[in-house]
């Protein structure tokens, strides 16, 4: 499959119970905090973040 395909499927998906999440993290080399691994530190919080958002959303559907 192209990437072009890939990106038609995806466009066409549509969410009934499970939806996707996309998450983009710069890792370009030529950015200056990339280059201190700044983004690993991103990455780490973001995911902590996602995991607590999680959490909340399980407590709200009791």
């Amino acid at each position: 499959m192209t990437l072009y395909d890939e990106i038609q499927e995806l466009k066409a998906f549509r969410c009934d119970d499970r939806c996707v999440l996309s998450i983009y993290l710069n890792t370009n080399p030529a950015d200056s905090e990339a280059q201190n691994g700044a983004w690993k530190i991103h990455l780490k919080n973001g995911l902590k973040k996602l995991d607590e958002y999680l959490s909340a959303s399980r407590d709200e559907k009791r």
